[in-house]
């Protein structure tokens, strides 16, 4: 297996222990401010919002030498998206590289196959956090 595929698998891992062995706590985006716990303390309590996971991903996959950066996504038009705030926005993603340009990825819900973003987000406007 070539360095593609390490990569693959290390993002494979990270994904399935933050989506699946940190409870999500399903709350509006805005409930805390757009603020999100540092990565220990996520790690720490076991549980965390999207944005929460998202963070503890990203700090997960930096840990194995990937590159990984949270953003918002799900703005409702592209008008709207020129001007991006906060609230505006309906996920957490994470973006890391696979190979190629990269994928998104939602570690906000159990599982979505192939850890790959909801169909819904498909195409739509991220703005990196």
């Amino acid at each position: 297996s070539g360095p593609g595929k390490r990569a693959e698998e290390k993002i494979g891992a990270v994904y399935d222990f933050v989506s699946q062995k940190i409870v999500t706590l399903d709350l509006p985006l805005d409930a805390n401010g757009f603020r999100t716990r540092p990565a220990v303390e996520t790690l720490a309590s076991g549980y965390a919002t999207a944005g929460d996971k998202a963070v503890l991903f990203a700090a997960l996959a930096r840990a194995a030498q990937l590159p990984a950066v949270v953003a918002l996504a799900g703005a409702p038009n592209a008008a709207e998206a020129m001007l991006p705030r906060p609230s505006m926005f309906t996920h957490f993603l994470v973006w890391t590289v696979k190979d190629g340009p990269g994928m998104l990825l939602n570690t906000g819900v159990l599982v979505v196959p192939s850890r790959k973003t909801s169909s819904h987000l498909s195409g739509t406007r991220a703005v990196l956090w």
